[in-house]
């Protein structure tokens, strides 16, 4: 049959899948569902389907947030995303102090010549 790596484990297995498939995956198809208000609920244990944000057409911005972990796989978190955001409001915040800094020491500089003169 149809087998997914996002499917329980044993199942997938049973079907043919590898073990190493099956990390780090998501269910796309139960995901996207739960993002319109129809999650997968097992009342039986208690779990009700995650939504997933996803990235739409800003999924080659990604890359600028991607790092590499100890095992060798690539992915970032919302902190990343949190940080560069911040990292990218201060440098725009230190150039436009500079940039004012710049003008305040030409406006100086050109009153105390008129003043000279």
């Amino acid at each position: 049959g149809f087998r997914c790596a996002s499917e329980p484990v044993d199942a997938y297995l049973k079907k043919g899948g590898e073990v190493e498939a099956t990390r780090g995956r998501k269910c796309l198809c139960n995901a996207l569902c739960a993002n319109v208000g129809m999650p997968q609920v097992n009342n039986k244990e208690g779990y009700t389907e995650e939504m997933l944000i996803t990235l739409g057409d800003n999924v080659n911005e990604c890359r600028r947030f991607l790092k590499q972990d100890e095992n060798g796989d690539w992915g970032y978190g919302a902190k990343d995303v949190v940080d560069y955001l911040l990292s990218e409001f201060n440098a725009r915040d230190m150039l436009k102090k500079e940039e004012n800094a710049n003008a305040f020491s030409e406006a100086v500089e050109r009153d105390f010549q008129i003043t000279t003169n």
